[in-house]
């Protein structure tokens, strides 16, 4: 994931401007993962309801 970086310049660009860059860099650091952890099982284990989104670069 390192290699395809999660904001593109534009959205960097608002970040900087709106003083939001640490923010967003710690939502990816948080949220963005290749698998589910434990942590994350509890949580859904919890939950009556659970939604979950996927994307990819490519924009069709």
């Amino acid at each position: 994931m390192a290699d395809d970086p999660m904001y593109h310049d534009g959205m960097r660009q608002l970040q900087d401007a709106r003083e939001t860059r640490a923010l967003a860099d710690r939502l990816e650091q948080v949220t963005v993962r290749t698998a589910f952890t434990g942590e994350d099982r509890g949580f859904i284990e919890r939950c009556a309801m659970f939604f979950i989104a996927t994307a990819d670069a490519q924009i069709s």
